[in-house]
């Protein structure tokens, strides 16, 4: 049969139905991926940051109010002379120092020295006991003895140089320790007036690497990082706004004629449920926010002392939670999670 360039369809209709096809499927990916980043449990942890750095931030306004102002610039102040005073001994430390150093290479040789004159003391050991073992004659023995005991008195000796090095090198570090006290006391005493301030400040900084940044490029740099972290497919990769989930394998549960073992990915939403603070006093207590407390799913979960914490007889790690809550443990939205209200009230606010 001859060949012809008939073709079933028009090339030209068949590459507009193709652009066509490609412009709808990259128009589905990224109505999916908006929809995806929309995600219920994504905003909670969003708003769920957001409350955390506020509550951290108002801790820090008042740390730094009130009297603690005063006291750290009085404990700078007492750095300072402590700095004066340190400086003013400057000549006798700075000969202390250069003697320290000296000690430091003496006790350095001498162990040297000592060990291998201990080895000395073994190599005539070993040697007068060869010649007893194999009876030789009594001025060999009274020869090998006499060796043994010049060996075994040089290390002495030589182990009572570094002893009397070592005690002088002690002693040259008390009196250096002396002269550096008050200055390090002052530090001590600052860097605790402050670890408190500092140790809020980094948790800002984690949740908001520019929030304390006066101009520091590396903050701003930082910042920048962690947000492109949370575009869309780049934070598939390494998410730090992700499904949390709690897996119970010795929990199980029964799903249609199987028991298989239970998870909950409730933290998720209930992102602040098992933060407290020492004596189990909850970070975010719930309640209403007119009276200074958090609502769903913002607060710390209640009597910490009976659930959730490690301490409680009933630990996160052990129970979950739709152990007690029961639900879909696998929901991460309002309607999938299958809540069940607490009480009338509550029920009544869920309708609405």
């Amino acid at each position: 049969m001859p060949a012809t360039e008939q073709i079933w369809r028009p090339l030209s209709t068949m590459h507009k139905v193709f652009a066509g096809s490609a412009i709808a499927l990259l128009a589905a990916t990224i109505v999916m991926m908006d929809d995806e980043e929309d995600r219920e449990w994504r905003s909670y942890q969003l708003q769920a940051e957001e409350l955390r750095e506020q509550k951290l931030a108002q801790e820090l306004a008042d740390l730094q109010s009130g009297a603690y102002t005063q006291d750290l610039q009085a404990l700078r102040d007492a750095q300072a002379d402590a700095e004066h005073d340190y400086q003013a001994k400057a000549e006798q430390i700075e000969t202390l120092q250069s003697r320290l150093s000296e000690l430091n290479g003496l006790v350095e040789l001498l162990e040297r020295e000592v060990k291998f004159q201990n080895a000395e003391v073994g190599v005539s050991r070993a040697n007068r006991d060869i010649k007893v073992r194999d009876a030789a004659g009594e001025d060999q023995l009274d020869h090998d003895q006499t060796i043994f005991d010049a060996q075994q008195l040089a290390a002495r000796n030589k182990l009572r140089e570094l002893d009397i090095a070592k005690a002088e090198r002690d002693a040259v570090k008390n009196e250096l320790a002396a002269l550096q006290a008050d200055l390090n006391l002052t530090k001590d005493n600052l860097a605790a007036h402050q670890q408190e301030v500092e140790r809020i400040e980094e948790q800002i900084r984690l949740l908001r690497p520019d929030a304390l940044d006066d101009s520091g490029f590396g903050d701003w740099f930082v910042a920048l990082k962690r947000d492109m972290k949370r575009w869309p497919i780049i934070n598939g990769f390494n998410p730090e706004i992700k499904i949390i989930q709690d897996w119970l394998p010795d929990l199980k549960q029964q799903l249609g004629m199987a028991r298989v073992a239970r998870f909950d990915r409730c933290r998720s939403c209930h992102i602040h449920i098992d933060r407290f603070g020492s004596g189990n006093v909850p970070d975010f207590p719930g309640g209403s926010e007119d009276g200074g407390g958090y609502p769903n799913p913002f607060c710390s979960h209640p009597q910490p002392e009976l659930y959730l914490t490690a301490a409680s007889p009933h630990p996160l790690t052990d129970f979950g939670c739709t152990s007690c809550h029961e639900g879909d443990g696998s929901g991460t939205s309002f309607q999938t999670a299958e809540h069940t209200p607490s009480n009338p009230a509550q029920s009544r606010d869920w309708k609405e």
